[in-house]
């Protein structure tokens, strides 16, 4: 596993706590979903926004200021994870697609002090909702040019071929693998939120966030794909393991069984 960023980590970096709501983590493995009291990171390792940065960052939307500073909480909007339905139930409207690294640059001390929490999803799934999504054109004009250029009329093992030789491709928004949202590049063995949810059990999982800031809501389910590319069951199957080796960090940080 050289250079793979448990490599040199027996854990994550992180403390969690024994409750229901709660699992430990084990070798480095989130065994299911996990709240974690986080260890401190430097400062200096979040340089402060430029002004240039700080303009691009607020057209893209930053919810400091309003909706994070209401909730005093920071929600982690990874792609294809129920994030747009999560963010609708409990800040009212979507949330940008940014990392908690930007947050931390943005303001430390807030994303220090606010709750952060994020939701994940299996790689698998993930990938084949974020193909689906995609094929379907997306929902704004930069997916439908992404999908022009690299997802219409291919199939999806021929895009899992790309994503396992084109780290670019990799790193784009939709197939970004998951701990990059929610650790540092220089620090990936280290989670930077405090409650990651699963998608796979999100009633329950929302439940809790929902209970820590005090909120009465319901999840609706929003951003469903429209005209679904069919995929077979065998054709999924054959693609697990190649999945696997392109998502390999987020099916051991996560616990995401490998079959």
């Amino acid at each position: 596993m050289a250079g793979h960023p448990l490599a040199h980590a027996s854990s994550c970096g992180v403390a969690c706590s024994k409750t229901k709501q709660a699992a430990r983590i084990v070798s480095g493995r989130i065994a299911k979903h996990v709240l974690c009291r986080i260890s401190p990171m430097p400062k200096a390792l979040f340089p402060h926004f430029t002004t240039g940065s700080r303009k691009r960052a607020e057209k893209l939307g930053s919810e400091f200021g309003g909706t994070f500073d209401r909730h005093k909480a920071i929600f982690i909007h990874i792609p294809k994870a129920a994030g747009t339905s999560i963010a609708f139930a409990i800040f009212g409207h979507q949330i940008s697609h940014h990392s908690i690294t930007h947050y931390y640059a943005r303001n430390y001390e807030k994303a220090s002090d606010y709750f952060k929490f994020t939701f994940v999803r299996d790689p698998l799934a993930r990938l084949v909702s974020a193909y689906r999504y995609l094929a379907a054109g997306g929902m704004n004009s930069h997916d439908r040019d992404f999908a022009r250029r690299y997802i219409q009329d291919r199939s999806l093992p021929q895009v899992v071929e790309q994503l396992s030789t084109d780290p670019k491709f990799l790193d784009s928004l939709h197939f970004r693998p998951q701990f990059k949202f929610v650790t540092h590049p220089q620090r990936a063995a280290t989670l930077l939120v405090n409650y990651v949810g699963r998608v796979e059990t999100l009633a329950d999982d929302i439940r809790y966030v929902l209970q820590r800031l005090e909120l009465n809501s319901h999840i609706p389910q929003l951003n469903r794909s429209t005209n679904q590319a069919p995929i077979d069951d065998i054709e999924l199957r054959s693609l697990r393991e190649a999945v696997y080796r392109i998502y390999e960090y987020d099916y051991e940080l996560f616990g995401y069984p490998r079959a």
